[in-house]
């Protein structure tokens, strides 16, 4: 922990232990700071992991076709009726 040395970290602990509640006050901040830098660097990790395997599932989009109407798609023949057909 960057906030204080364990020594005094354990030593705090162990007078909130018995009863010591002005050794909370005082290891509170300690333990919330580490706390918040732990978390942060995992979400870090875990954004960095999303953002990694989005890019490897991302599919390019499929080619441009063009547009039938919808008797020329029915039949599958070519659009007598002058859609737009690719």
């Amino acid at each position: 922990m960057t906030g204080g040395s364990s020594q005094q970290i354990t030593h705090l602990l162990l007078a909130w232990g018995e009863g010591d509640a002005s050794a909370l006050d005082e290891l509170m901040p300690m333990v919330y700071n580490e706390l918040r830098k732990v978390a942060a660097r995992h979400l870090r990790r875990i954004l960095i992991d999303l953002i990694r395997s989005s890019n490897k599932a991302r599919k390019k989009p499929p080619k441009f076709s063009g547009f039938r109407c919808a008797p020329c798609s029915a039949t599958g023949n070519s659009p007598a009726c002058g859609c737009f057909v690719n």
